[in-house]
C-alpha cells in the first residue's frame, strides 16, 4: 500500500513539472489548431459547391465558372468570418478578468472545444441534407462559435498558460515555440486536408473533425491548471481587474502601439487566408488539393525560419524583440509587395519564401506586452488583443473583400496591397517603440501572485538614474 503511494507520488511529481505540463499542454492544443484549420481550409469549397449546386452534392473536383455563384460564395465566407470574429467580444473581456482574477485557464479551452463540436455538428448536418440553405448553416456554425469564445478564447488561455509556465528570460522564446506549435499544426492540417477530403467525402470529414475535438478535449483533461488566486468571497472583485487597462505604467505607450500592431498584422493574415483559395484558383488554375498544399509550404518555410533563426537572434546575436521585430516586419512588407505581380508558380514560390520571418513579426508584439506588465494583468491584455482581433475584421475584411471582386479578373494579388500597407504601418510601430522604450531593472511580473489589496507596489529604475517610479 505504501509502495502504491510512493509511486502516485512519483508519477504526479513527474506529471507536475513545468517542461511535462508544457509538452502536454502544447499537444493538446496543436490537436486544438489541427482540427480547426483542417476543416478551416475546405470550409470556402464546401461554401462555394453548395451555393453552385444547392440540390445535389457535385463532384468534390468540380470547379464553379459562375461569376455570380463565386461572389456569392465569397459574401458568405466574410459575413461568417466576420460572425465568428466579432460575438466574442464581451466573452473575451470577461474571460481575460476571470483569468486575471481565478489563475486559472483550462476552463476556456474547454469553451473553444465545446463550441467548436456544437458549430461542426451544425456542418455535418448541412452535408447529410445537401438542400440545407448553405447561409443557415454557416451563419449558425459561426454564431455557435462566437457565443462560446471561438478559438481567440482557446489562444487566451493558451497564451495565459505559457506565461505562467515561463519566466521573463524564457518568454520569447517559449512563445515562438508555442507559435511554431501551432504553426506545424495549421500548415500540416492545409497539407492533408484537400487529401482528407476526397478520401472521406463531407460527412465522413465532419465526423472525424468531430472526434478530434474530442481528442484535444482529453488532453487538455490531464494538463494541471493555474493556482486559484481568489476565494469564493472575493469572487464579487472580479470586474476590479479591468481597471489594470487605465493604470498608469513605464512603457505604456510601447503597450498599446504592440498590442495595435499585434491585433493588426495578425487580421491581415486572417483576411488573406479567407481569399488564398479563390486568389490560387482564378489566378493560377489550382485544385482545392494544390491550394493547401502551397499554403501548407509557405507555413512551413515561416515555421522552419522561426525554429532556426529565433535562437540565432536571441541566444547568439542577442537581439531585443524590437530589433527582430523591425527586420522581420520589413521582410513581410517585400514579400506582401512582391505577391501583387505574381505571374506564375515560380513567382508564387519565391515570394512565399520571402515571408519566412511572419511568425516572428506577428507574434513578437505579445510577448512584448506580456514583459511590460504585471502577470496578473496579462490575461486582460491579451483578451484586448483578441477583441481588437474580433472588431478590426468588421471592417478589414470587407476592404480585402472588394479589392478583390475589383481586381480578381486583371491582378488576382490585387488584395496584398492592403496588406502591404498594414505590415508597412506595424514597421513603424516597432521603430517607435525600439526609440521609446524604457528598460526595468526588475522583472515586472515579481510576486503577481499576490492580487488586489495585498498586491506589492514594483518598481522600475530609469537608465542612468536612481530614481524610484512606482509602478501604481
Amino acid at each position: 500500500m505504501i509502495h502504491t503511494v510512493k509511486i502516485n507520488q512519483r508519477i504526479s511529481k513527474w506529471m507536475n513539472h513545468p517542461n511535462v505540463q508544457i509538452i502536454g499542454f502544447l499537444s493538446g492544443i496543436s490537436v486544438y489548431c489541427f482540427t480547426i484549420q483542417i476543416y478551416a481550409a475546405i470550409m470556402p469549397n464546401f461554401i462555394q459547391q453548395k451555393v453552385c449546386s444547392s440540390d445535389v452534392q457535385p463532384d468534390l473536383n468540380a470547379t464553379c465558372n459562375n461569376t455570380n455563384a463565386i461572389n456569392e460564395a465569397t459574401d458568405i465566407v466574410t459575413i461568417r468570418g466576420i460572425i465568428r470574429e466579432a460575438v466574442p467580444v464581451v466573452i473575451l473581456l470577461l474571460a481575460g478578468s476571470w483569468r486575471d482574477a481565478t489563475g486559472q485557464y483550462k476552463p476556456l479551452i474547454y469553451s473553444s472545444l465545446i463550441g467548436g463540436i456544437l458549430g461542426v455538428s451544425v456542418l455535418l448536418l448541412a452535408a447529410l441534407k445537401w438542400s440545407m440553405s448553405v447561409w443557415t448553416a454557416s451563419i449558425i456554425e459561426s454564431v455557435l462559435n462566437g457565443i462560446f469564445g471561438g478559438n481567440k478564447v482557446m489562444y487566451l488561455g493558451a497564451t495565459c498558460a505559457m506565461t505562467d509556465l515561463t519566466t521573463e528570460d524564457q518568454r520569447s522564446n517559449r512563445l515562438m515555440m508555442f507559435q511554431v506549435s501551432v504553426s506545424v499544426a495549421i500548415f500540416t492540417a492545409n497539407a492533408v486536408s484537400g487529401y482528407c477530403l476526397h478520401l472521406l467525402g463531407y460527412m465522413w470529414f465532419f465526423i472525424m473533425v468531430i472526434a478530434l475535438f474530442f481528442v484535444a478535449f482529453v488532453l487538455v483533461v490531464f494538463l494541471k491548471d493555474g493556482e486559484k488566486r481568489l476565494d469564493r468571497n472575493e469572487q464579487a472583485k472580479l470586474f476590479q481587474k479591468m481597471k489594470s487597462i487605465t493604470k498608469s505604467r513605464p512603457n505604456n505607450l510601447v503597450v498599446w502601439l504592440m498590442l495595435i500592431g499585434c491585433v493588426m498584422i495578425n487580421v491581415c493574415s486572417l483576411a488573406e487566408n479567407n481569399l488564398y483559395l479563390y486568389y490560387l484558383q482564378l489566378g493560377f488554375d489550382f485544385t482545392v488539393k494544390e491550394s493547401g498544399l502551397y499554403t501548407a509550404f509557405r507555413l512551413m518555410f515561416s515555421v522552419v525560419g522561426t525554429a532556426i533563426l529565433s535562437p540565432v537572434f536571441t541566444n547568439v546575436l542577442k537581439w531585443s524583440d524590437f530589433r527582430i521585430g523591425i527586420i522581420s516586419s520589413f521582410m513581410c512588407f517585400i514579400a506582401a509587395v512582391l505577391m501583387i505581380f505574381a505571374k506564375t508558380v515560380v513567382h508564387l514560390i519565391i515570394f512565399g519564401m520571402l515571408d519566412f520571418l511572419r511568425l516572428f513579426a506577428s507574434t513578437l508584439p505579445l510577448s512584448i506586452v506580456t514583459k511590460y506588465v504585471r502577470g496578473d494583468e496579462v490575461g486582460i491584455f491579451v483578451s484586448l488583443r483578441f477583441i481588437g482581433e474580433c472588431l478590426f475584421p468588421i471592417f478589414l475584411f470587407y476592404i480585402y473583400e472588394i479589392i478583390f471582386s475589383a481586381t480578381s479578373s486583371t491582378i488576382p494579388g490585387g488584395f496584398f496591397m492592403a496588406s502591404a500597407a498594414i505590415i508597412l504601418l506595424v514597421f513603424v510601430f516597432y521603430w517607435i517603440c525600439s526609440c521609446i522604450y524604457i528598460e526595468a531593472v526588475e522583472p515586472l511580473d515579481k510576486d503577481s501572485s499576490i492580487n488586489n489589496d495585498v498586491e506589492k507596489r514594483e518598481a522600475v529604475k530609469t537608465p542612468g538614474n536612481d530614481t524610484i517610479i512606482e509602478k501604481y
